[in-house]
């Protein structure tokens, strides 16, 4: 077991930090008891980093701010009717949330009469690991299988790969466009860095069958974990960390916007590399893995897995997507993407554009801004 303080929302953040975020649950669970009925509430639990005690933080002058988001799940009673009023209800009260607190929130609705049948993914694994219940049942998650970290498949990781190389893609956009254009954009800028680099160690710690959520108990178990420039890389990972903490100004950053991306995208690309290798047993050249031939382990298995995989496809891209291309069909939208991904991010990846156009269901003739575009709208629809 970890020695984090369940108590507490920072792993050592001072009192400002913590109160500021204390507070914001306190808005957020009288709002949440306000907009579900009592009916069907059973309770709201805060996930993440903050749910686990770990939480990062940083400072705008004197005023203590939430590094991250606020990632919850609002356990409900009753049927499917009842959930989806609920995620109606709480998609509008998010937005609400955001604009009073200053900060995004996030709510997930889960069944309680599902928490016995949850797949066994990083998100719900990690939940399962450390919670805080902000209001209702204390309990209410034991309900939940056991799902041991360590033994998380490695497929879930790709899709962790996927959601913070898509943050670097971004960050290339903004290059592209001539750099952040203020203080705000900036500290995005250098958080979505410093969230890949995070994700790049947690992959190389699943890769080698080590993996933990406790920040504490990754930096020790990746001192014993050695690879050519693990030196410094850590180095760079120790900084990621005290940039949670508010410890680091994104100030340094000026200037050297682009060296800061391309060294993240070179260690996004290593970390990928050795954790598809350990999934797969070898890695195939990137012409290939961007095809449809190399599973990414996002599509369910079994026949009902490939019928929901041509529904889906049917849906979001129309039945002559069955005929064009039956081989991406056949996958679940998210194996496109992060098949993908590598390529857009480095340009000197030797992918022919016909073959990532194909994958992103575009013209053949489509320039690296058009998919780009797709692409991220494609995540924001399958992250």
């Amino acid at each position: 077991m970890d020695s984090v303080d369940r108590e507490r929302y920072t792993l050592d953040g001072p009192p400002g930090a913590e109160h500021r975020i204390a507070n914001d649950q306190a808005i957020i669970g009288a709002a949440v008891r306000d907009a579900v009925s009592s009916t069907h509430l059973v309770a709201l639990v805060l996930a993440g980093g903050y749910g686990r005690g770990e939480g990062g933080y940083r400072l705008n002058g004197d005023a203590f701010l939430p590094y991250n988001d606020y990632d919850y799940f609002v356990i409900v009673r009753g049927g499917r009717s009842a959930a989806r009023q609920a995620t109606a209800t709480l998609s509008e009260l998010a937005h609400r949330l955001e604009a009073q607190i200053g900060v995004e929130v996030d709510f997930a609705v889960l069944r309680q009469s599902r928490l016995r049948r949850l797949d066994f993914t990083l998100m719900y694994a990690e939940l399962r690991h450390g919670h805080k219940v902000v209001m209702g049942d204390p309990d209410v998650l034991a309900r939940m299988p056991s799902m041991p970290v360590e033994d998380v498949p490695l497929s879930e990781f790709s899709r962790l790969m996927l959601n913070r190389g898509s943050l670097l893609l971004m960050n290339r956009q903004v290059l592209q466009q001539g750099g952040p254009r203020d203080d705000q954009a900036l500290e995005c800028f250098g958080r979505y860095l410093d969230k890949a680099l995070l994700a790049c160690a947690d992959a190389r710690l699943a890769a080698a069958g080590r993996y933990h959520p406790s920040y504490m108990i990754k930096r020790q178990r990746l001192d014993s974990l050695r690879w050519s420039g693990s030196r410094d890389f850590m180095t760079r990972y120790d900084k990621a960390l005290r940039s949670r903490a508010g410890q680091v100004s994104c100030g340094a950053l000026v200037g050297r916007e682009a060296d800061a991306q391309a060294v993240a995208v070179a260690d996004w690309l290593e970390a990928l590399v050795e954790l598809e290798t350990a999934r797969l047993g070898k890695l195939p050249e990137w012409k290939e893995y961007s095809s449809a031939r190399i599973g990414k382990g996002q599509s369910a298995a079994g026949p009902m897995g490939l019928l929901r995989n041509l529904a889906v496809t049917m849906r979001d891209f129309g039945p002559a997507e069955l005929v064009r291309n039956i081989s991406w069909a056949l996958r679940y939208p998210r194996e496109r993407l992060i098949s993908v991904l590598p390529a857009l991010l480095e340009p000197t990846i030797d992918v022919p554009n016909g073959v990532l156009a194909d994958a992103l269901a575009q013209p053949g003739g489509a320039g690296r801004a058009a998919l780009n575009d797709q692409f991220l709208r494609f995540w924001a629809r399958y992250n």
